[in-house]
């Protein structure tokens, strides 16, 4: 008996993508998201003006200064290098990862860059913070961080799939 060759192509690929289904690591856009590196502006809440601050100054604008960063997602971790070689590991797992499209900063220069905001009510997170606040360049690379944060910060893996 003979079987068509278009059953067993087919066949082939409902088995490559239920494999692909049963592993994450396997599906491209997670293996990118897992693997994501680069250059990210960091700014600690406490350096943050507080509402009230901000109400009172209209006419003078709140300068923040975010810190440039070279950052990398391992596991379930942010990681930050810095110069010297030394890094710091901010646990993402629990935190909310916040897409902010406007922020409500009166600064001039960082109103416009792109804003993820990373918060963990319960524990601190960051030189004893509870809130960071990352800035990148531009739409783009804030939606893939935004994503492969929000990837690495999910505590139950059977929702990715």
């Amino acid at each position: 008996m003979c079987i068509p060759t278009w059953i067993i192509t087919l066949n082939r690929r409902i088995k490559r993508e239920s494999l692909a289904a049963s592993n994450p690591q396997s599906q491209p856009y997670l293996v990118f998201a897992y693997n994501k590196q680069g250059t990210v502006w960091v700014l600690e809440s406490e350096k943050a003006p507080a509402p009230r601050e901000q109400k009172r100054r209209k006419d003078s604008p709140f300068e923040v200064s975010p810190t440039r960063k070279q950052a990398k997602i391992l596991e379930n971790n942010l990681v930050f290098m810095h110069s010297d070689s030394s890094s710091t590991t901010v646990p993402l797992k629990g935190c909310a990862i916040k897409d902010v499209s406007t922020t409500d900063l009166p600064s001039r220069k960082w109103a416009k860059r792109f804003q993820i905001k990373v918060e963990r009510k319960t524990s601190p997170i960051y030189n004893g913070s509870k809130i960071i606040y990352l800035y990148l360049e531009t739409s783009w690379e804030k939606e893939s961080w935004c994503q492969a944060l929000r990837l690495a910060s999910c505590e139950d893996k059977e929702k990715l799939s």
